[in-house]
């Protein structure tokens, strides 16, 4: 089946709805003893979702042979119709304002958060500058902070803790919302006047309420979390200052030059998807309960099936006294037009009863974040992933009422016998 002509992508191919052929949506079997990877963030909860809702898109060979694509945009490297499509996308959902703002597109928000930090710091006149970010933060930042061993800056650790004492003593904040990994809603701690880069991979209704559009000097998104798109390794970044954005553009051009034609394509024939979905119920709110077809709506879709598995982990967990978690308040979410809560991407697990949380889960072989990794000295914390396919979930999930209901002796001899 073709897509009607307002979905056509501005590539020449062909579109069909429904599922691939061939393509086994039954994740690996697990047996008793398999290990269940918690510990990443692979947003293959959406997986079901593309396969019986999706779109195909086809790119002839010839096209996007070019290094260059555009020559009304910041840089050559970026398609017209992705940022055309990234403005449709948050206009839509509410969460970040695009007006007056210049778009960056880089190979995932790792990509665009090098750049930024090369963008704020490249000028600066005392070298090396501080980036920090209050902790738990996530466990990504210092290490792409330090990877390169850069002279232009360096990782200063806890954002709380840091007191810039002159004008000299310069500085980055990162602002984590919601936070990567305790799901919880951020703003710049540092009193000064250091530059400010805004992750929000996960400020996406599935997630969060959306309470209000982010207006920062940086801010930063990615395909992964919007859409579960990881492989296609597309981010952006929505920038208000347009010597940072040229700044941010030449550490991309430079480093990969730009990002891959076909990537881009394809992210923007997701979104014009998901923006024709929405568009066709009208404008936002869009509520989450009006019908039976809310399922086919990406965004009802993820939502509801992160809230089926919140409400799971939570129900497992307040039947003991082994585990505690996170709780979030209620908001208003413009896009869903309800008062609800947060449905983080990860769990923010505490064993009461364990020196190690990590350690402990992997008695039972789920595979865990610890708290080591986001600057927290208390192992007691450990991040485990939300997002895992559903397999893998309900596994994990039976893991933990294992070690739940029992003594961590007892479910690890239980555990060796079903081997």
């Amino acid at each position: 089946m073709r897509q009607s002509s307002s979905l056509s992508c501005p590539n020449p191919g062909g579109y069909r709805e429904g599922k691939p052929e061939g393509i086994n949506t039954d994740s690996s079997s697990h047996a008793p003893d398999s290990i269940i990877h918690a510990e990443i963030g692979d947003p293959v909860i959406f997986e079901p979702y593309w396969l019986k809702y999706g779109i195909d898109m086809v790119i002839p060979p010839w096209h996007s042979i070019s290094y260059v694509s555009s020559q009304r945009q910041i840089s050559p490297f970026f398609e017209d119709f992705l940022i055309d499509e990234i403005i449709s996308v948050h206009k839509i959902v509410g969460n970040a304002v695009t007006k007056d703002r210049h778009i960056v597109i880089g190979a995932g928000s790792i990509q665009l958060l090098q750049a930024a930090l090369y963008a704020l710091s490249v000028n600066d006149q005392s070298p090396p500058l501080n980036v920090v970010s209050s902790y738990p933060f996530y466990s990504a930042y210092p290490v792409v902070t330090n990877f390169l061993q850069s002279k232009l800056y360096e990782w200063a650790g806890d954002a709380m803790d840091f007191e810039p004492t002159s004008n000299r003593d310069g500085y980055i904040e990162i602002v984590n919302y919601p936070n990567n990994p305790d799901g919880t809603i951020r703003h710049a701690v540092v009193n000064g006047s250091g530059g400010v880069i805004h992750d929000l991979a996960y400020y996406w209704p599935q997630y969060t309420p959306i309470t209000s559009p982010a207006d920062h000097d940086i801010t930063l998104f990615s395909l992964s979390k919007f859409s579960g798109h990881a492989g296609s390794r597309v981010g952006w970044a929505i920038v208000k200052d347009l010597k940072v954005a040229q700044l941010m553009s030449k550490y991309i051009m430079h480093n990969t030059i730009g990002l891959s034609r076909d990537a881009q394509a394809r992210a923007a024939h997701i979104m014009r998807y998901v923006v024709h979905q929405y568009s066709q119920k009208g404008s936002a709110p869009y509520r989450l309960k009006t019908g039976p077809d809310n399922t086919t709506l990406m965004f009802h879709h993820a939502c509801d099936a992160l809230e089926h598995r919140w409400k799971e982990l939570r129900d497992l967990v307040v039947s003991g006294s082994r585990f505690t978690l996170q709780d979030y308040p209620l908001a208003f979410c413009t896009f869903f037009g309800e008062t609800t809560t947060a449905h983080p991407a990860f769990a923010w697990l505490k064993c009461e009863q364990d020196r190690d949380c990590e350690e402990l889960l992997n008695s039972v072989n789920i595979r865990s974040r610890g708290a080591h990794e986001f600057g927290i000295l208390d192992p007691q914390y450990s991040r485990i992933s939300m997002i895992l396919s559903l397999k893998e979930f309900t596994v994990m999930l039976s893991r933990l009422a294992l070690l739940n209901n029992s003594s961590q002796t007892n479910c690890e001899m239980e555990l060796t016998t079903k081997r």
